[in-house]
């Protein structure tokens, strides 16, 4: 099941590297925060979410299912 970042992110016809690029981070933290392997701070929720277009008050919001 896709989460919101992933679904967000495809939605935009982005890969991993250009939504790292656009929040500031790696492409190795958006893949984990996509899979749930990593639980981002409150600041790369909210540039990841800007990246893609959604809501991030907190990551959680990131990666419910989409």
């Amino acid at each position: 099941m896709l989460t919101q970042l992933e679904l967000a992110r495809r939605r935009k016809g982005m890969t991993t590297r250009e939504v790292a690029d656009v929040a500031g981070c790696s492409h190795a933290t958006v893949s984990a925060v996509e899979l749930g392997k990593w639980q981002p701070t409150e600041e790369t929720a909210q540039a990841l979410a800007r990246a893609v277009g959604i809501d991030g008050r907190s990551w959680r919001s990131l990666q419910k299912p989409g």
